[in-house]
């Protein structure tokens, strides 16, 4: 298996967090191994060879070649798998405020499902489904997607300062900083900050947060650092070991000693450690 990081176009790059290519001989991993928790990213996938089945607690999809799809914000984690033959996918991972002035369809209206693209953009995606399917390397579909992200004619909705402010200064403190101390250093209340980011990023505040402060141990466990190497570092988390263990099954669906120990998907380890 071999992934591949792309590094996007300059002017793509203020919205794009990840941008990598998976070639495998032999599929994904059977089981439970292939474990997406939410990362605060929107994705657009791009199946060039085989089909990719996703499961989570909000339902079960297939991505198929000859189409492009559009995964929104995810606060559940979602199982990947495929059959064992010949697999090609490319995928685009949003910053949390990346994909609304891109795109400009509200993100709470696209969370938690995965859609194509002509459906989620009905202006945009049609012209970008052709264009990605008529590049015939995998290197010119990698191509065509930027160029379609970059046209003109696609609906495009400015990005907003405050938000990005407050995705930023979120992802610092590893979500640590409180909405309340994040409304008080704005100025503007707690309740406008929810309704921006729902439309901007497809969550509230407090759960980018936790995602964010989540993420840090899963960036540990990806590195594979011992469970009883990261339990020392929980104190300046969460509240005790309960809420730890909670937010963690929560956000993967097994409790953090066990995934530590026994969940080990090099494909996740590859994307969750870049």
């Amino acid at each position: 298996m071999q992934v591949r990081f792309i590094n996007p176009r300059a002017e793509l790059a203020a919205y794009i967090e990840r941008f990598w290519v998976l070639e495998s001989a032999a599929g994904l991993p059977a089981g439970k191994g292939n474990i997406v928790p939410p990362n605060g990213c929107a994705k657009l996938v791009i199946p060039v060879l085989n089909s990719i089945d996703s499961a989570s607690s909000k339902g079960n999809g297939r991505s198929r070649p000859g189409e492009l799809y559009f995964v929104g914000n995810q606060d559940s984690p979602t199982v990947l798998n495929s059959s064992g033959s010949r697999t090609v996918f490319v995928t685009i991972e949003f910053k949390p405020d990346g994909a609304f002035p891109l795109f400009g369809v509200p993100m709470h209206e696209l969370a938690n499902i995965l859609c194509p693209v002509a459906g989620a953009f009905p202006d945009w995606g049609g012209a970008a489904r052709t264009a990605v399917l008529d590049a015939e390397r995998v290197d010119s579909k990698v191509d065509a997607i930027q160029q379609q992200l970059l046209k003109p004619t696609r609906r495009r909705t400015a990005g907003n300062p405050l938000v990005h402010y407050c995705v930023e200064a979120l992802g610092r403190s590893s979500g640590l900083l409180p909405v309340a101390e994040l409304a008080r250093h704005t100025g503007y209340t707690g309740r406008y900050l929810e309704i921006l980011f729902k439309q901007h990023v497809g969550m509230s505040p407090k759960a980018l947060a936790g995602i964010f402060r989540f993420q840090r141990f899963h960036h540990l466990w990806a590195q594979g650092t011992p469970y009883e190497v990261v339990r020392t570092q929980l104190d300046s988390f969460y509240y005790d070991q309960a809420h730890f263990t909670r937010e963690f099954k929560r956000l993967t669906g097994f409790p953090p000693r066990r995934y530590m120990r026994e969940i080990n998907s090099d494909f996740c380890r590859r994307i969750a450690s870049r």
